[in-house]
């Protein structure tokens, strides 16, 4: 039996990786692994995964990819010139149902149901505008719009918000998912396309308050969360988490895990992550 042939665009990134990986351990599909510069440590690291080849590209430079019968494409949205990225995601979609691909998944975001009316950022924005290329085209498709990354909290701004602008804003509830889990459900709705194309789902793997996430932490880690400063982010960035910080998302927990019960809730990821041996 042949493998079916996926790309998987930013292989290297957060999402890519962990989408090669899931796809990988199905068993069921061959992976084109894009990236940049192959030679990379990020992307030999990949080519060393069973049923993996690591190929030089991205969307834009594509064209070469569909020298073969491709079944499926897996992308996320790059770059802040919003005009060549829209360009370069139409290319790639027109090549696509040119080709003949069958389903197409994009990973964008949880819009806090402000999609209709947008969200006031050019770049979450542009997220609206890619989903609307990828909904008018023939092929089968997907979107999925996963909310804030657990492994963000690797990155101690990140997580200083918990006890500071989060605190602040403690009647929203604040839900996470785990990078790894979004892998895992791209590779279900690529095995199982009956069920999942011509859907946009909004995935979160735990829903806290800002007070229980800090109560799982202590519980976890044994150490407390114990910023006090308002964190500083870049300018783009900022605007982003402010925005963040008084909407919330709209995806259910609970829908996802029935859906697709793997997930990883906070404590779960904290067990496996290295905050416990920090």
């Amino acid at each position: 039996m042949s493998l079916q042939n996926i790309i998987v665009f930013v292989s290297t990134g957060k999402q890519g990786q962990a989408t090669v990986q899931a796809l990988s351990d199905l068993g069921k599909f061959k992976i084109l692994a894009v990236s940049r510069d192959p030679s990379s440590e990020a992307a030999q690291a990949l080519a060393k995964i069973p049923r993996v080849e690591v190929v030089k590209g991205e969307v834009g430079d594509h064209e070469h990819l569909f020298n073969q019968p491709i079944h499926g494409v897996f992308f996320v949205q790059m770059g802040f010139d919003f005009p060549a990225v829209l360009k370069d995601v139409g290319s790639l979609l027109d090549l696509s149902e040119k080709k003949g691909v069958k389903h197409v998944v994009f990973s964008g975001t949880d819009q806090c149901g402000k999609r209709d009316v947008g969200i006031g950022h050019p770049f979450l924005d542009c997220k609206k505008d890619i989903e609307d290329l990828v909904t008018a085209k023939s092929f089968d498709w997907t979107i999925i719009r996963p909310v804030g990354f657990l492994e963000n909290f690797y990155w101690p701004p990140y997580l200083d918000q918990v006890t500071t602008t989060w605190k602040e804003t403690s009647n929203l509830v604040k839900k996470v998912i785990s990078v790894i889990d979004i892998g895992k459900i791209t590779a279900e709705v690529f095995a199982h396309p009956e069920k999942w194309a011509g859907k946009a789902i909004n995935i979160a793997g735990d829903s806290l308050t800002p007070a229980q996430m800090e109560l799982v932490w202590k519980e976890t880690t044994g150490k407390s969360l114990d910023a006090t400063e308002t964190p500083q982010f870049p300018p783009g960035m900022a605007e982003a988490m402010d925005f963040f910080n008084k909407h919330e998302f709209e995806a259910s927990s609970g829908w996802t895990r029935e859906n697709f019960p793997f997930v990883l809730d906070l404590k779960a990821w904290l067990k496996q992550s290295s905050f416990v041996s920090a």
